[in-house]
């Protein structure tokens, strides 16, 4: 039985992208082993690149956090991200949109004790959110000098002292 070309594409991007185990039958009966790697072996090697440029990708928009993390912390957090909420979008920019509030969702519950990590899960979070809004502006269209909100260059030496702080 011939599969329709649309679906036939559908099925393999998904068994990329997921690499869900319920299309186990779809790569069997689909992909042609060759004779060094089986169907499930070969197609892996195309999930796992998938995967790693993600991570690319979510490294080059968060890489103060990165550096926060360190790569290895990075990475853990991030495979778990792409794994639980697959890309929806063609536009790579959209990858990283809900990377924060995941970060936020998955941490452990605070205490409220302030302990050392606990603080630094918070500023895992907000660096996260930070970088997130950076990217976001940094794409916005330019907005009219008449509309921009300018800073007062008066008192200039106040603007540069700034405190940052949890959030409570």
């Amino acid at each position: 039985m011939s599969i329709p070309m649309k679906e036939l594409q559908h099925q393999l991007l998904q068994a990329i992208t997921t690499g869900k185990s319920s299309l186990d039958n779809f790569v069997e009966e689909t992909l042609a082993p060759n004779r060094y790697l089986t169907q499930h072996q070969a197609l892996s090697i195309y999930r796992r690149a998938y995967v790693a440029r993600l991570i690319d990708c979510l490294k080059a928009d968060f890489p103060v956090l990165l550096q926060f993390l360190g790569e290895e912390i990075f990475t853990l957090f991030a495979k778990s991200y792409i794994d639980e909420i697959p890309p929806q979008s063609y536009s790579l920019f959209d990858l990283g949109a809900q990377f924060p509030n995941y970060l936020h969702q998955t941490s452990p519950l605070d205490t409220g004790r302030g302990t050392p990590i606990e603080l630094k899960i918070q500023a895992t979070i907000e660096i996260a959110q930070l970088e997130r809004l950076l990217l976001t502006i940094s794409r916005t269209k330019e907005v009219p000098r008449e509309t921009q909100c300018l800073p007062d260059f008066e008192n200039f030496d106040s603007l540069m002292r700034f405190h940052l702080e949890p959030s409570s």
